[in-house]
């Protein structure tokens, strides 16, 4: 028997085709708006609703979708996750402006999936993850 709290027979559905997808994206379970998230049938209106969920896991989805609109990717170009903007990277329909935006990116991850190879290595191969600000704006220079 389903309850309120099994969230796998929910998510499973959806990501196997099935679910009300109108309903399924406003669920409480992040996993089950991860796989909304996916589905190419879903309404554009929920597409909208999840480019700005708290999930960067269901954010990321919304990502990579190869219908999405061109102004939620400028929206999901200026997310702060890494995992939300390795899905654009990855996107072989990026647009020059966001693939700029994404090269300044301190995640090797991103830098990679843009074919910035050198870069990635560089920051992979610092002791420590770098700092997300500049040192400027740490001292004030």
């Amino acid at each position: 028997m389903r309850t309120e709290d099994d969230w796998t027979e929910t998510a499973l559905l959806v990501a196997d085709g099935g679910g009300d997808l109108e309903e399924v994206a406003y669920s409480d379970w992040e996993p089950v708006r991860f796989a909304a998230a996916g589905r190419a049938d879903l309404p554009d209106e929920q597409v909208r609703m999840l480019a700005s969920d708290p999930s960067p896991s269901v954010r990321a989805a919304v990502a990579a979708r190869p219908d999405l609109d061109p102004d939620l990717l400028d929206q999901l170009a200026v997310d702060e996750e890494p995992c939300v903007l390795r899905a654009l990277a990855a996107r072989p329909d990026l647009p020059g402006d966001a693939r700029v935006r994404l090269s300044r990116s301190l995640d090797a991850g991103v830098l990679r999936a843009l074919g910035e190879t050198r870069a990635a290595d560089l920051l992979e191969s610092m002791p420590a993850p770098p700092l997300r600000t500049a040192r400027r704006r740490l001292f004030g220079r």
